[in-house]
């Protein structure tokens, strides 16, 4: 027979397992409650935002299992989206119904460049260069072929980001690698709903997991802060060539391995390769010219040409 330890193993293991079954009911109960609600707002709510909440609660009902699952498989997400959760987190390109982040193909470059113009002109300056700089880019031995993302909603790319090798020049003399991005961008008729969030997000988690240690770039702090972009000079790292006196607060920089600018001061130069159109004005020309005409318009809030150039091809 059973002796009394053996008895009292027992009654506690089935009390553990019990008291488990509660809170996993508890629980379920609550995410049950909560669903009715997310299915409602996930059918009516066409941002991006409001799909990717409704999946992360999604996750967490069906671990829960139970008949929560039940009330899961109503989200209109829950299909295709769950599965493509899984991999995203394997290199493998993001997919949800809605929206797939995957690698650039030599088939999209036209394709991405034509976006990139539509989405800077006349935003910085009377027209823009970035799309000359992207194709440039990928020409560069520092250009991460690996980091190069295009987003595509229903087949039709809407959105990019690259990245590039880099370094800050510390003042002890030592340079330390980073990265910087851009051109980023969106599509006009899609900015301001959550996409180039998603994308930027998704970047800088697959740049992580490529070993880029720390990202410097240009752009809106009210933006970019949301994904943990700091101001860079609150980190002891200055801007080349910036005029004295003038405030850094476009320069941002953002640690993906915490810990790795700590204790560093120096300076940080934008590569040279975000200045090819200046420096081959007829070849930037010739090759603007191939895309259909456009206006170019001098607007309230451009940069002047000295700034422009100090701000290269960001636009999340």
């Amino acid at each position: 027979g059973e002796n009394g330890i053996g008895l009292i193993k027992r009654k506690k293991q089935g009390l553990g397992k019990q008291r488990l079954h509660h809170w996993r009911a508890a629980l379920s109960f609550f995410f049950r409650r909560w669903f009715g609600a997310l299915v409602f707002f996930s059918a009516r709510c066409d941002t991006v935002f409001g799909k990717t909440f409704c999946l992360e609660i999604s996750a967490v009902c069906v671990f829960l299992g139970g008949n929560c699952r039940e009330h899961a498989e109503r989200c209109a997400l829950m299909e295709r989206v769950m599965p493509a959760k899984d991999v995203f987190f394997k290199g493998i390109p993001m997919e949800t119904n809605d929206v797939t982040i995957r690698l650039e193909k030599k088939e999209d470059y036209r394709t991405v460049e034509n976006l990139v113009r539509e989405s800077f002109w006349n935003v910085y300056r009377p027209g823009c260069t970035e799309h000359f700089v992207l194709m440039k880019l990928r020409d560069d031995p520092n250009f991460v072929p690996e980091l190069d993302f295009v987003l595509e909603k229903e087949g039709r790319i809407i959105g990019q980001n690259v990245f590039v090798r880099t370094a800050i020049a510390a003042d002890d003399g030592r340079m330390i690698p980073i990265m910087t991005m851009g051109p980023i961008c969106i599509a006009n008729d899609l900015k301001r709903q959550g996409y180039g969030k998603l994308l930027l997000d998704y970047s800088l988690e697959k740049a992580a997991e490529f070993g880029c240690k720390a990202v410097c770039f240009e752009g809106n702090i009210a933006f970019y802060g949301k994904s943990g972009f700091v101001l860079a000079s609150g980190r002891g790292i200055r801007y080349h060539g910036l005029p004295e006196g003038m405030e850094a607060d476009f320069f941002l920089c953002k640690e993906l391995e915490a810990g790795y600018l700590n204790g560093i001061t120096g300076e940080y130069a934008t590569p040279q390769v975000y200045f090819v159109a200046e420096k081959y004005s007829d070849a930037f020309a010739a090759y603007d010219a191939s895309f259909p005409a456009k206006e170019k318009l001098v607007l309230p809030g451009q940069l002047g040409q000295e700034l422009a150039n100090m701000h290269p091809e960001k636009d999340g």
